[in-house]
């Protein structure tokens, strides 16, 4: 599989023949091995879109013992050394990975759904591009967690680039397993992996165009349920004693990312917290 722009023939995303879109525990097995091995091997199929492409994983367990999901690869793009991701913990705003010469950058983990990750999407982009990858399957039939992680991998003698995997059914230290998200004899399970790609154009509003199949997804599945209601739920601490300093005067925990905070005429002492709900 490969992307390219066709304007320039710059190869953003290049398949490697060493890896796979699907791999099982025995070979990958970050954060701890499966309490079943992954004795199905699914079918998988490509479905090229606009900007990208779809990747449908079925399984159908036609054996008579349970077997572990396994895990799900993409890679690689070939993005800058220095990337910035959008933080599905909590305010999705971008903080700033650096991934050096010779090491492997491997972010957090991010357990979907939990505090640490609020919708299954991975947001990466560099200065000249952005990458969006969407994980879509019905949880509330499947009942299971799906733990999110990319890498970055930048050595003398390969560059290969910013990767992710998706672990089905495993939490970050490998130990939280549920029965209901190994596949039963008999049973059958479909997942679906959506990569969208596009030139940075507007920081603010590019990621929206990238995650639009889980927003899809989302709508048809979920949204007839939800009514929005703009109150706000739960406090949030924007500033501290400690963060004061003569360039830092408010005391904002995070400069860069306050951007509501910090800029007029959005302070709270003057203008109260409702210009910063998100609508």
């Amino acid at each position: 599989m490969q992307i390219l722009e066709q304007k320039n023939g710059f190869m953003l995303f290049e398949g490697k023949e060493n890896f796979d879109t699907w791999l099982p525990d025995s070979i990958y097995s970050v954060g701890g091995k499966s309490r079943h091995g992954t004795s199905v091997i699914p079918k998988t199929t490509i479905i090229p879109v606009k900007n990208g492409f779809d990747i449908e994983i079925n399984f159908k367990n036609n054996g008579i013992d349970t077997s572990s999901i396994g895990e799900f690869f993409i890679g690689n793009f070939n993005l800058d050394q220095k990337v910035y991701y959008r933080n599905t913990n909590y305010t999705f705003y971008e903080d700033t990975f650096f991934s050096k010469n010779n090491i492997q950058f491997a972010s957090p983990g991010r357990v979907y759904p939990s505090t640490t990750c609020y919708s299954p999407v991975t947001v990466l982009r560099d200065d000249k591009y952005i990458v969006g990858v969407t994980l879509t399957y019905p949880i509330e039939e499947y009942k299971h967690t799906a733990n999110h992680m990319f890498f970055g991998n930048f050595f003398d003698n390969a560059k290969i680039g910013w990767n992710m995997i998706i672990q089905i059914n495993k939490g970050t230290n490998g130990q939280n397993y549920y029965e209901s998200g190994e596949l039963a004899p008999g049973q059958r399970r479909v997942y679906r992996l959506h990569i969208r790609v596009g030139k940075v154009q507007n920081i603010d509003e590019d990621w929206k165009q990238v995650i639009q199949p889980y927003r899809e997804y989302f709508d048809s599945k979920y949204k007839q349920i939800y009514k929005k209601d703009n109150r706000a739920v739960i406090g949030y601490v924007a500033v501290n004693e400690s963060k004061f300093s003569r360039e830092n005067p408010f005391g904002y925990t995070n400069r860069d990312n306050e951007k509501n905070m910090v800029s007029h005429p959005y302070r709270p002492d003057n203008y109260g917290f409702k210009p910063l709900l998100i609508m």
